[in-house]
């Protein structure tokens, strides 16, 4: 059987792996991570708050 001849692979771009490029990265928090940390802020703040009622509507019921 003949075998398929294999096809010459481009060559690569030098420009496109410049070393500077690499050190990029990202700089601000994502809009998914800031929801989540408020709702996770918010979250801690209402048991909180709730805790707190429920205490001062226990001494009220006392007094």
């Amino acid at each position: 059987m003949k075998r398929k001849k294999q096809k010459l692979n481009k060559p690569r771009n030098p420009f496109a792996c410049d070393p500077l490029m690499t050190k990029s990265s990202v700089h601000e928090k994502t809009y998914k991570a800031k929801r989540k940390s408020a709702r996770q802020q918010l979250k801690k703040e209402s048991l909180s708050w709730d805790s707190s009622f429920s205490l001062i509507g226990s001494l009220l019921r006392i007094i």
